[in-house]
């Protein structure tokens, strides 16, 4: 392996904490490293990483990348969706309901988003669903597209909530034909323009890596994308407070009293109820 000395593994984690908006306290110096030594010697790659040299930018982002995700994590924000949200959506004669899953990995998180919403709206439908998922990495993109899943991807934390997948034999299962239709995948960096307006968007256990800056910035781009009367949800401990001008509707309960820090929680644990639901004011 070539050898990066600090003073070059310190420059490759700035530009990687500035492609992704990860906090440099979240990025791994090892990931890094082995990801840089696949890429030549020290000083070519730092000038390739000047540049933006699109392997080189790839390389990184995935090396910093966390991919943590199964069906139905968090259950209690898909009650919420079913207790709550649907049936507003329903009493205000919506046509359709656009959603979005925001830093989606694998996609497992955008197909659950999907059934759901095809589980519990009346039939026949009469309110369209589209769900687009999105990620930094292709590689993710790629597999969530293929939409074929082993065990790590269930898990008894996540219950099966409603109808999502059927089996595929040798212990995996392929995500089924009416959920796919409603779901698509592209690529998208959340530091960049939101891709469209969305009356649900998820993005859950992304910002907690994120630098103080880079969660500002996602922020705003997050509320331009949400649509009049729709709902964000957040991970328990995505952020501390509602964005500028947001308000967390519901009991005291909704608001975040966790910390930032990856792999850190103070007080107590979650309520079985979404520790974030904010809407504009």
């Amino acid at each position: 392996m070539r050898r990066y000395d600090d003073h070059v593994l310190d420059e490759l984690i700035s530009y990687a904490s500035e492609w992704t908006g990860f906090s440099r306290d979240a990025i791994l110096p090892d990931a890094v490293r082995r990801a840089a030594a696949g890429l030549g010697a020290p000083d070519e790659v730092l000038q390739r990483a000047a540049r933006r040299d699109l392997p080189v930018v790839h390389a990184l982002c995935q090396a910093v990348s966390v991919g943590e995700t199964y069906f139905f994590r968090h259950p209690e924000h898909f009650r919420w969706l079913a207790t709550r949200f649907l049936p507003e959506v329903l009493e205000a004669g919506r046509a359709s309901i656009h959603a979005w899953s925001a830093g989606c990995a694998t996609g497992e998180e955008a197909y659950s988003v999907a059934a759901c919403l095809l589980d519990l709206l009346p039939w026949p439908r009469t309110v369209g669903v589209e769900v687009l998922g999105t990620d930094l990495l292709e590689r993710n993109l790629e597999a969530a597209r293929k939409g074929e899943y082993g065990a790590w991807s269930r898990r008894p934390s996540g219950p099966v909530l409603h109808p999502i997948f059927k089996d595929a034999g040798t212990d995996r299962v392929r995500i089924d034909d009416t959920v796919r239709a409603v779901t698509r995948f592209a690529e998208h960096n959340l530091l960049d323009e939101p891709p469209g307006r969305f009356d649900l968007i998820f993005c859950r256990n992304v910002l907690v890596y994120f630098s103080p800056e880079a969660v500002r910035r996602v922020a705003r781009h997050l509320s331009r994308a949400l649509a009049p009367g729709g709902a964000l949800l957040f991970g328990s401990m995505d952020l501390s407070e509602p964005p500028g001008g947001w308000s967390a509707p519901g009991p005291p309960s909704c608001r975040s009293t966790g910390s930032r820090a990856p792999g850190r929680r103070r007080g107590p644990p979650p309520p079985a109820w979404p520790r974030i639901r904010f809407r504009p004011s």
